[in-house]
């Protein structure tokens, strides 16, 4: 109306309101033609359902034919970006240098719960460690003499207690003979044999000091065999029979003095494969429920005729189909299965079920008198667009996210956004042939499920078109009738309304509050485990004892110089003087001294260059700084540099007269990568980062890191490299990845509902709810103490496909309704017609997700949790939020789905509405509301 006022004002308002109006035909025209081809698919499903089926049925099996080519999910880094640097520098490394020994680790704690430092607990130690020695894979190829890291005296490496008895149980045999004996071998300060400082606080938790620093007792204690190699994990599998049985759930084992809890390299992959297993049962608890639910909703489950146990059924059947052959079509395009693509069905599930739910609710709006067919032809023509926009949505929001630089967020997106596809094209076919059948049933009075009987009413014959509406028929259901009276409460003066908008931007600014003070990044690895889990007893065990677990205890950093000639002295001055000033790092542990290989070359040829004949005697001093003027000092030059160390990284230990025991360099051996002796392409030296427990710290360690060799690249190449630096760099990541794409996701919904919606109004109350929802979402991670991750970052990213059709369909319904009716009326009549579908999907996709909070995963209750706000959100913003808004600012369309605008090129239309100063006889503009309600397709 404003715009045809607008039309008799002159100049720049009357050219603008008539731009918008000839923008507004057109579009209404596009999507009348778009609702009456869904009309006619409608039509053509409904008169042919067996045919329909039997195509559906078909094409899903063509497209299961996928999983023949399923590819092995064997890449274990899926939770990190592949191609940023950390995980970039990571690959180099493993290209060049062997793998860094995995540990299989003890956690010894004594039976009656005292100290563990006495002789009964390391009796029982050093007979584990024997058992350990002598076993051998299953196929007895895997000795643990194969595996385990040796010193440079050929001696397997064990840390923690045996080592204080220098890891020789004849040793310890003779030494001890009480508890005291025991106690005053752990109180030494060195490491027995190589030497060493001892820092008990590695080995050793919850201690008990005196008054010189020495521990008195320990309520727990560390021991790790350090294995390397390729046949590490097929030995680790023996050495975890050890302890359990095959369920691997947890240790089973009884000892008579100590508790024992374990975990090897291999552990994290192994629970997440149980994790992945574990909960299939919880997938027909969900199917079990969601029968229930849709049988209710679908139909009358107390009138045998009426109820839809069948047709709910069919539509779960259905879903199953789409998933089979999204999962088809995924696997066909070398998409993995991991453990998301276990948890999308839940989610999936209630999406498709949704759909269901507004094409039988339009179906059932329609009069009974008029034939199948054409039922079908009008609800489809009513609801198909709106149910298309809305799977787009969801398949877009999907598809963005498989721009995630997460190869598990890709998969599961990937695989989202090909299953709804399915969902989607199944249920505008097959579901509407179902329905169809259904209502064939009905009409004929056939029981449901057992069309053998008939209802004892009168048969209403097949096709006759006066076929009685019965009451039931005619009577709003009662979900409608409680959406009917929720709209009239809504709207019903403006105190009511003001309360509901005040209570939900209170609630939207309190969350954008929370959002951007309480949010924060980190992946708990618990979320990998089961709840009844060896790995998580473990991990618990340790944050109890020792305040941190294994893998956050002072992890390397590990330094790789890259093409340096270390043939001079400036190359090795700029090298010494990054081992030392590295140690100036905050997250850098101090206490540590860094492996440097170079110092103890540069040890040993300060030795030898006084031997007579050897190589080093050949070596020139050279007196050199570092480029920053640091690290100053004499160093050995020469073409004899790298035979001399070629030879020392193969030296066993060896006496030289005069200076005592030399160790020769070769547990170097693998830190210095040659070429023929004539080159060095690369080396290593390790630093040992603090404990770094939280991913605030986590970041910052990183950031120092990169900061540190970023500044110092002209000096000399080098990086530095951590095993966890690419997860590390994931919690700086996410969080701007998930916002950029929720904003993508924002801009593809604004440009869909222009098309549907049209009104600009409208499309933006739709842009500007799904912001909300995703700012009260985020809120949400901390509300239940989560961090944004690869898994709550799923959530976030889907939540824009899933909560828009909760806004959508309202503010679509609402847009077609009779525009000659007041706001509130027309509220009133939306919640009516779109309510109860909208109501029964946010009930169904809950029931849908209900059994994940029974899971015996974090992760799988990590998704109830995000899901079930999603829900719940989602729902109460698009059911109470929306029409209230509505009812405010909702614009009507005048021309919207009316067959005389359909039939009249837009300019038309406009070039009428210029030439008057008002409306005339005989125009589109002056035909009453009501008669073109009356003669358009939605009457």
């Amino acid at each position: 109306r404003a715009s045809r006022a607008s039309l008799a004002e002159p100049g720049a308002p009357r050219a603008m309101a008539a731009l918008y109006l000839k923008y507004e035909i057109f579009l209404a025209g596009l999507e009348h033609k778009a609702s009456v081809a869904f009309g006619k698919l409608g039509r053509v499903c409904a008169t042919s359902p067996w045919k329909t089926i039997g195509g559906m049925v078909l094409a899903a099996f063509v497209f299961m034919a996928g999983a023949a080519v399923m590819p092995a999910n064997d890449n274990p880094d899926i939770w990190t970006d592949p191609n940023c640097p950390a995980q970039m520098n990571i690959d180099w490394s493993s290209e060049l240098y062997p793998a860094i020994a995995a540990s299989s680790t003890m956690l010894i704690t004594a039976k009656d719960g005292g100290s563990v430092l006495r002789k009964d607990v390391f009796d029982e130690l050093f007979a584990i460690k024997a058992e350990t020695e002598a076993l051998a894979s299953s196929d007895g190829e895997c000795t643990y003499s194969a595996v385990c890291v040796r010193n440079p005296l050929g001696q397997c490496v064990v840390q923690g207690g045996p080592a204080f008895f220098d890891n020789n149980a004849t040793l310890y045999n003779l030494s001890v003979v009480n508890d005291a004996s025991v106690l005053a071998a752990v109180r030494q300060t060195q490491w027995p044999g190589l030497g060493g400082t001892i820092d008990h606080a590695d080995f050793l938790g919850t201690i008990e000091l005196d008054s010189s620093g020495l521990p008195t007792s320990a309520k727990a204690m560390k021991v790790k065999f350090l294995n390397v190699g390729d046949c590490v994990r097929a030995w680790e599998i023996a050495w975890l029979d050890l302890f359990m049985g095959d369920q691997r759930q947890s240790v089973t084992r009884v000892f008579d003095h100590i508790e024992v809890q374990v975990s090897t390299g291999r552990s994290g992959t192994d629970e997440l494969d149980r994790n992945v297993g574990g909960d299939i049962k919880l997938f027909a608890m969900s199917f079990l429920f969601l029968i229930v639910g849709s049988t209710v909703a679908l139909g009358k489950p107390y009138r045998m005729v009426e109820r839809r146990v069948g047709l709910a059924l069919a539509d779960l059947g259905i879903i199953l189909l789409g998933l089979g052959a999204g999962y088809g079509f995924s696997f066909a395009c070398q998409y993995p299965f991991s453990l998301l693509a276990q948890i999308l069905p839940f989610i999936l599930i209630g999406i498709g079920i949704d759909d269901a739910f507004v094409i039988s609710g339009a179906f059932d709006g329609t009069s009974p008198d008029m034939d199948i067919p054409d039922r079908m032809q009008l609800a489809m023509e009513r609801v198909g667009m709106s149910v298309s926009m809305t799977s787009l949505t969801d398949i877009i929001a999907f598809s963005l996210g498989c721009t995630s630089k997460l190869p598990a967020v890709q998969f599961f997106c990937f695989m989202g956004a090909a299953s709804i596809f399915f969902i989607w094209l199944f249920h505008l076919t097959g579901f509407v042939a179902a329905l169809a059948l259904d209502a064939r049933r009905q009409k004929r009075r056939k029981f449901d499920c057992i069309c053998c009987v008939t209802s004892a009413a009168s048969v209403a014959p097949e096709d006759g078109a006066g076929t009685p509406a019965t009451a039931s028929a005619k009577e709003l259901g009662y979900i409608r009738q409680c959406m009917r009276a929720l709209a009239k409460c809504l709207v019903a003066n403006i105190a009511m309304k003001a309360f509901v908008m005040v209570s939900f931007l209170g609630v939207f600014a309190l969350s954008a509050w929370a959002a951007a003070t309480q949010t924060q990044s980190g992946f708990d690895l618990l979320y990998i485990t089961p709840d009844v889990s060896y790995l998580r007893a473990s991990y618990l065990s340790e944050e109890t004892y020792f305040g941190f677990r294994t893998i956050d205890d002072n992890p390397p950093a590990l330094i790789y110089f890259k093409q340096a000639d270390v043939s001079t002295a400036k190359v090795q001055a700029d090298m010494t003087a990054v081992a030392e000033d590295i140690l100036d790092l905050p997250t850098i542990e101090t206490n540590k001294a860094v492996v440097n290989w170079l110092a103890a070359w540069r040890h040993h040829a300060s030795v030898m260059k006084n031997v007579s004949g050897s190589i080093e005697s050949n070596l020139v001093v050279e007196n050199a700084c570092s480029t920053r003027g640091t690290a100053c000092g004499d160093y050995f030059t020469g073409p004899q540099v790298f035979p001399s160390i070629a030879a020392w990284v193969q030296a066993s230990p060896t006496v030289v007269p005069g200076a005592g025991m030399l160790l020769g360099g070769q547990r170097f051996h693998s830190d210095v990568f040659d070429q023929g002796k004539t080159s060095i392409v690369s080396s290593r030296m390790f630093a040992y980062h603090t404990n770094l427990k939280g991913s605030l710290i986590q970041m910052q360690a990183l950031d120092e890191v990169e900061a540190f060799y970023k500044d110092r690249s002209s000096d000399i190449e080098f990086v530095i490299v951590g095993a966890r630096y690419a997860l590390w760099d994931q919690y700086r990541i996410i969080i701007m990845e998930i916002v950029v794409t929720f904003l993508l996701a924002v801009v593809a919904v604004l440009i869909i509902s222009t098309f549907v919606i049209i009104h600009p109004v409208s499309v933006l109350l739709v842009s500007i709810v799904l912001a909300m929802i995703f700012v009260e979402l985020l809120a949400a991670v901390s509300m239940w103490g989560l961090e944004v991750n690869s898994l709550t970052g799923i959530c976030l990213i889907c939540s824009v496909g899933i909560v828009v059709d909760y806004t959508a369909h309202i503010c679509h319904c609402f847009s077609i309704q009779d525009p000659s009716l007041s706001r509130d009326q027309r509220v009133i009549e939306t919640m009516t017609q779109m309510g109860a579908p909208v109501a029964t999907g946010v009930m169904t996709t809950a029931i849908a997700i209900v059994p994940l909070g029974f899971a015996s995963s974090e992760s799988f209750r990590v998704f109830f949790r995000m899901f079930m706000s999603m829900v719940v959100v989602g729902g109460l913003n698009g059911l109470l939020f929306v029409p209230v808004t509505l009812s405010f600012i909702g614009p009507a369309l005048q021309y919207r789905k009316d067959h005389l605008v359909a039939a009249a090129p837009a300019k038309f239309v406009v070039k009428e509405l210029e030439q008057s100063e008002g409306p005339k006889e005989g125009t589109v503009q002056d035909e009453n509301p009501a008669d073109a309600k009356a003669t358009s397709v939605e009457a």
